[in-house]
């Protein structure tokens, strides 16, 4: 993806040399203007001290050094009147959190704009419970609460300029897609939604009602989409963000523009909305930058679109348009009103040589402080005779979390994906299981050497992936056995630099 060569370091305005001028300048000037006259000095010396003060304070609290989380490398988003901008949403109100400022910035501009939505939103029970003022459990209830999330979509999104007819709504399974995406293939029965016992998107004013809940499903309407709007700029949400319907969305937009490869060249911008104690809750603050995560701000290459005061105010208002999820999440969701909006693109992960036999002490040194989840080191992924070799580390140095599932889904440009191998491996302290495509198959396939208690060395036959170009992988972590369900892991992109064909 090409990107502007200009960068910027964020930094806040520091104090210390506003300090020295008053100092310097403002207090003699004061004294000099008081001594005049003599009777009246004590009086004026301590108006003076006084003044300085009550600056110095004001100064400190409104104008503190830049912290070092506030750090980080930036390109700039440039749009033009020739873009087609795409803009994929999980739900209503995250195309407003994440590109609410880029949206205006293009329609002002003429250029064509277009706003997917994934799901209807109709799986937020605790807003659904504020809002309506009682328990909405019902098929019909639900369902009822899903299409006024998408008349306030609609209404947020007119706000920012769009046209109704340039608004469209897939109607996927709110909170469900990432189970669609790892287990839901080929002829697997479609997914049934436990609230609603709905197997098939429900809507009839969604793009394709009926289509059932299956993965092969929501990458062809994705791909279709993509293929006929043929979008310069995609903005999608982010594969680290901790929402599966946010991971789900990047990962079939990946492999539809994989798909699509040679016949469409566009940019794509993922926009963070969920992660753990982020963004910081500053309410409305569209005087402030938006920074991304500590942990993410030298991992990922940013892009930022700065917003003018109009349009952070005009972000505000179309955010107030989503009802449903500003009365009950005002707070949070007022902490995107910044004067920038973020993109971060995640680096694909290349495969290099691994040394075995320096394992336990070179890794030592490449562990990233703070890191919350499972991790497959940058430089610990080899293919050699055959076998695709990753090295995972647990980066939990609490030992709370202990790794539980491999997911890596291969890819060829030649191969239907819908058919390409979807390994899944369930990982205990003391046993292991391989399931392909939810079709279990023999765990002798594989090999897994435990290095340290925090480390594993995971040997794959590439046959068994199906000789891929292209691999997505995801490492799950959990806290007990009871919450194996709700195990979360972040993807990466893994590009094979010498792929074997077949």
């Amino acid at each position: 993806m090409s990107r502007p060569n200009h960068t910027n370091l964020h930094t806040k305005f520091s104090s210390f040399k506003l300090k020295d001028f008053l100092l310097g300048k403002i207090i003699p000037f004061i004294k000099q203007s008081f001594s005049i006259q003599k009777i009246s000095i004590k009086i004026s010396y301590s108006l003076a001290i006084w003044v300085f003060s009550i600056l110095t304070i004001f100064i400190i609290f409104q104008t503190t050094p830049a912290h070092t989380e506030d750090l980080f490398a930036v390109n700039h988003l440039k749009i033009t009147p020739q873009d087609r901008i795409l803009i994929l949403a999980p739900h209503p109100d995250d195309e407003v959190l994440g590109t609410g400022g880029v949206i205006q910035k293009a329609t002002q501009l003429n250029a064509s704009v277009k706003i997917v939505f994934f799901t209807y939103g109709d799986n937020n029970q605790w807003s659904f419970l504020i809002y309506r003022k009682r328990p909405i459990f019902t098929p019909k209830g639900i369902l009822r609460m899903g299409e006024i999330r998408r008349n306030e979509a609609i209404k947020s999104s007119i706000t920012l300029g769009v046209k109704k007819e340039n608004i469209l709504f897939l109607g996927y399974p709110d909170f469900y897609t990432l189970q669609i995406w790892k287990h839901y293939w080929q002829a697997s029965i479609p997914l049934t939604i436990p609230m609603t016992r709905v197997k098939a998107v429900p809507y009839n004013d969604a793009i394709r009602p009926g289509a059932p809940f299956k993965g092969q499903e929501i990458l062809y309407d994705i791909e279709k989409i993509i293929h006929e709007y043929r979008p310069t700029k995609i903005f999608v949400s982010h594969p680290l963000d901790h929402h599966p319907d946010h991971q789900a969305l990047y990962l079939f937009t990946m492999v539809a523009l994989w798909n699509l490869e040679n016949k469409l060249a566009c940019e794509i911008y993922p926009y963070l909305i969920h992660y753990k104690n982020w963004p910081r809750y500053e309410g409305f603050s569209i005087d402030k930058k938006l920074v991304p995560p500590p942990i993410l701000k030298n991992r990922l290459l940013w892009t930022e679109n700065d917003l003018s005061l109009d349009e952070s105010r005009i972000k505000y208002r179309a955010l107030k348009k989503h009802k449903s999820q500003y009365k009950t999440n005002k707070k949070y969701l007022m902490s995107f009103i910044r004067s920038n909006e973020l993109f971060g693109e995640p680096s694909a992960l290349v495969e290099k040589e691994i040394n075995t036999s320096s394992i336990i002490a070179s890794l030592e040194t490449t562990q990233e402080k703070f890191q919350e989840s499972p991790f497959i080191d940058p430089k610990s992924i080899e293919i050699k005779n055959g076998f695709l070799k990753l090295l995972i580390i647990n980066k939990d140095h609490t030992k709370q979390k202990n790794i539980s599932s491999l997911y890596i889904f291969g890819y060829r440009n030649d191969m239907n994906f819908n058919i390409m191998p979807k390994l899944h491996i369930k990982i205990t302290s003391s046993k292991y299981s391989v399931f392909n495509n939810n079709l279990s198959i023999p765990s002798t396939l594989i090999s897994i050497m435990r290095i340290t208690p925090q480390k594993m060395l995971i040997q794959i036959p590439l046959h068994v992936l199906g000789y891929p170009e292209k691999a997505l992988v995801s490492i799950s972590a959990h806290n007990s056995p009871i919450l194996r369900g709700s195990e979360w892991g972040e993807w990466d992109r893994l590009e094979i630099i010498s792929p074997i064909k077949m």
